[in-house]
């Protein structure tokens, strides 16, 4: 780990060049590799609390909640889609700004790659311990639930999944 708690793979990703057009395929195979290599690296949170693959997530939610007006981006989730859903059907929205075209290409490749993983880490890991902050022990007998609970911990994710549908 780094001095602000990253892995290799945490590096690698914020170090991807952002024009990648046909590299993707490419991308996503290296990813593997690397969490084949050490597939602890997946559990390893950095110190903003972020496990690789969901600081594009999380970033790409806080760019789409932005393009919503301001007085819908000050409440929950649910009030969210229910307020979109009122201001498209009153058209004083423009729902076109909600688009897939939104979800970038490393979006896509951290959702696919998490999606992966979630499907793939009981079998690499399988239980044990995590070294968090500097020497205390933490049992993860789960792996899969810890990522899953990392990505659900991502505000407005789903909000922001369901706008986009």
């Amino acid at each position: 780990r780094d001095l602000s708690g990253q892995v290799p793979i945490h590096i690698f990703l914020q170090n991807l060049p952002r024009k990648n057009d046909d590299n993707m395929m490419h991308l996503e195979f290296f990813c593997k590799e690397l969490l084949k290599a050490y597939p602890d690296a997946i559990m390893m949170e950095d110190k903003h609390g972020f496990i690789p693959f969901t600081y594009e997530i999380a970033n790409w939610v806080n760019k789409l909640k932005a393009t919503l007006p301001r007085e819908v981006q000050k409440k929950d989730s649910f009030e969210i889609i229910r307020s979109v859903q009122s201001l498209v059907n009153s058209h004083h929205f423009d729902i076109g700004k909600l688009r897939t075209s939104d979800l970038d290409d490393f979006v896509r490749l951290s959702l696919n790659m998490l999606s992966w993983i979630i499907d793939n880490i009981n079998e690499s890991i399988g239980g044990g311990t995590e070294n968090i902050n500097g020497g205390t022990q933490q049992n993860y007998a789960n792996p899969a639930s810890k990522v899953v609970n990392r990505i659900a911990s991502i505000p407005y994710l789903v909000a922001a999944i369901l706008l986009i549908g």
